[in-house]
């Protein structure tokens, strides 16, 4: 196994955290900050999916907003804050979580194959000299 191959694995594992992360953070975002200033605008759950790179093996991830985004709540009222506007996120927590803890196996199954390649070349260069 080509080390490039499960290093690319280990970064498609830490994006997929890392979306999912924000994506479980703002579940419950009604506003938008930006640059320090509040924007009625929502936010916007991604989804994740790996893309093969070229013939070597390796793997990305991409990035995508979720379709549809947002949904209208039909009895939504924002106490004390008239600004806000009548929407939810369409995140599922259930799938957030188990994208998180696919995405951790998928990155002990790299790390695993690195430190077996490791220790192969260890093991040849003891044998060497």
């Amino acid at each position: 196994m080509d080390t490039a191959t499960s290093v690319s694995g280990l970064r498609a594992a830490e994006a997929r955290i890392a979306v999912s992360a924000n994506n479980v953070a703002n579940i419950n975002s009604t506003k938008k900050l930006e640059n320090g200033v509040e924007k009625n605008e929502l936010f916007v759950p991604k989804t994740v999916q790996d893309v093969s790179v070229g013939t070597s093996g390796g793997v990305k991830s991409v990035a995508s907003p979720v379709q549809p985004a947002n949904f209208l709540q039909t009895n939504a009222k924002v106490e004390g804050d008239e600004g806000s506007l009548p929407f939810r996120s369409t995140v599922d927590l259930a799938k957030e979580t188990t994208d998180t803890v696919v995405a951790k196996n998928a990155y002990q199954a790299n790390l695993i194959a690195l430190e077996a390649k490791n220790k192969t070349i260890e093991q040849t260069l003891d044998i060497i000299s």
